[in-house]
């Protein structure tokens, strides 16, 4: 995919470079450079759900438990179906346990408070996939 800015005028002249270069080409705004920002911003956002996603799995394996969420949650937003799991409510609670939980793996000497090399290792093969 191609995100592009511009001038308005240099849309149909481009046009057969970018159909060679990539799948679509999605127009972002008339001011030069801002389709290269939206590329920065999607990446940060894909690395941080990728982090996020293995921050969350490394947890439940030193936990002792199986992580099939994010493969239900996947599979059901693939097919179109988002629907609601909890209330935000309920989505503050869980995050307060969530970091008593890392923080209780990481105080039984199983972690470190900062990703190690094999999280970096996990996280670069899911970015690079």
């Amino acid at each position: 995919m191609v995100l592009a800015a511009g001038a308005g005028v240099l849309r149909e002249p481009v046009a057969p470079v970018f159909e060679a270069i990539g799948s679509r080409a999605v127009r972002v705004s008339e001011r030069p450079g801002d389709g290269h920002r939206l590329k920065l911003a999607a990446n940060a956002w894909v690395l941080s759900i990728t982090a996020a996603t293995a921050q969350s799995v490394r947890l439940a394996e030193d936990l002792g438990l199986d992580s099939p969420y994010a493969q239900l949650k996947g599979s059901a937003m693939i097919d179109g179906e988002y629907p609601p799991a909890f209330p935000a409510g309920g989505a503050a609670k869980d995050a307060g346990q969530d970091m008593a939980a890392v923080k209780r793996v990481f105080h039984r000497g199983k972690g470190s408070s900062t990703v190690d090399s094999k999280d970096h290792d996990r996280i670069r093969g899911a970015v690079t996939v």
